[in-house]
């Protein structure tokens, strides 16, 4: 509706509505009126009804407030019941909860890209781990080998310094010294041996058992030595310690007691108890030598010399062979070999057997065939001139071992001077 038709309308409503104002109240209390009995009033809605009913006009038919005839016609058609139920039981159905494990599955799932992804990153990580731990196990084992080595060689270097000194002091003094060297020599080739390889450089042991064996026995033992020298086929003399069953070396005097060497006390006297007892492959022959330190040189070159007559008969138990016999009516006689007076007499031969000896180098030396004694004196030169080389090479030393060197070739030079290198024992 517009604004005119309801001015229009509340005009006409207030035509019809009677006013009744306070002043019309005061004026009725100043000028009463004459009042019938009070009857109740008809409802204004009865009188409404009971009263014709008013001509309204097309305004008023129109609005809804002032004709009770007036319908309102419906603003849109109404769905039908089928429709209308059809859409409530759609909206009544229940909405799907997605499962929380299947979307946390659904987001956790990866894509095969990931997946490829993921395990290359796997393969690479490990592949890097693994380099390292190469790496490291590498510079671990480089280290540690190279820290071993210098240690290594100074072990080597100072074990050949010993072997050095060893064998300088077994030339010069050849006497086992303790348990712990002869202990070094329990695997050495004994009697019994029937490969024996021997040292020619180096002295041997002859193990006698000294404390119960008599002059056969002994003479037994030293065959079998002999026996197995022969076998082995050597060239140079090969010298013997003479110790007993605990390696403990044996004097001189002990050994000439026990196996019948019947010397004159004029010349036990001027002998030491250092000896070494040597055996030679003379040709086809095997020869025995004996090397004793000398205490006094020049009184034993006089005993020797009276001692001559008997000479023979007191070293016997010296020959190998028992095909043999003396002519006491023999002397000796003189030749020189190397630097040494030797004095010889042939029993048999030069070549088979014949009682050859020398004071030489501090010691005696004595042969059962002329070539027995020089093979012998040649081993002891050889090793004397050793001795003077490497006392010269020490005397100038270069290093800390040549020091070391030097002192142990000053050792033996002094050694040598008292006693002969050929007595030695390990």
């Amino acid at each position: 509706m517009s604004e005119v038709q309801n001015q229009n309308q509340n005009e006409n409503v207030n035509k019809n509505i009677q006013v009744h104002t306070m002043a019309e109240d005061l004026k009725e209390l100043e000028h009463p009126q004459k009042t019938e009995p009070r009857t109740s009033k008809p409802n204004v809605a009865e009188k409404v009804s009971q009263s014709k009913p008013a001509q309204l006009t097309e305004e008023q038919k129109n609005n809804p407030f002032l004709n009770p005839d007036f319908k309102i016609s419906p603003l849109a058609p109404q769905k039908d019941s089928a429709t209308l139920t059809e859409t409530t039981k759609e909206s009544a159905k229940p909405v799907a909860t997605p499962n929380i494990h299947d979307v946390k599955s659904n987001k956790s799932a990866p894509t095969p890209a990931k997946n490829a992804s993921h395990s290359a990153n796997k393969i690479l990580f490990a592949a890097i781990i693994a380099i390292i731990i190469l790496i490291i196990g590498a510079g671990t084992y480089y280290f540690i080998a190279t820290k071993k080595q210098p240690a290594q060689t100074t072990q080597n270097t100072a074990s050949n310094q010993n072997q050095q000194q060893t064998s300088d002091q077994n030339q010069a003094s050849p006497q086992p010294q303790n348990n712990t060297q002869d202990q070094s020599h329990n695997n050495a080739p004994t009697a019994d041996s029937n490969s024996a390889v021997y040292s020619a450089t180096n002295p041997n042991y002859m193990n006698i058992d000294i404390a119960n064996a008599d002059g056969v026995a002994i003479k037994n033992t030293i065959d079998q030595y002999a026996h197995n020298v022969s076998a082995s086929k050597a060239t140079a003399p090969i010298e013997f310690s003479v110790v007993d069953l605990q390696n403990n070396p044996i004097s001189f005097s002990t050994f000439a007691k026990k196996i019948g060497l019947d010397l004159s006390s004029a010349v036990m006297s001027d002998l030491g108890d250092d000896f070494s007892l040597y055996i030679y492959n003379d040709q086809s022959n095997t020869r025995l030598g004996l090397i004793v330190s000398a205490k006094n040189p020049t009184g034993l070159k006089t005993a020797l010399l009276t001692e001559e007559k008997t000479l023979p008969s007191d070293l016997q138990a010296l020959f190998l062979d028992s095909d043999y016999s003396i002519n006491s009516g023999k002397v000796f006689a003189s030749s020189a070999y190397d630097g040494a007076d030797v004095r010889y007499e042939n029993i048999v031969s030069p070549e088979d057997l014949s009682v050859d000896y020398t004071v030489f180098n501090n010691s005696l030396m004595i042969g059962t065939t002329e070539m027995t004694l020089r093979a012998m004196i040649d081993k002891i030169s050889s090793a004397n001139i050793q001795t003077n080389q490497d006392n010269t090479s020490a005397s100038m030393p270069s290093s800390s071992a040549n020091q070391a060197g030097a002192t142990s070739n000053t050792t033996t030079t002094t050694t040598n001077t008292d006693s002969t290198s050929a007595i030695s024992t390990n």
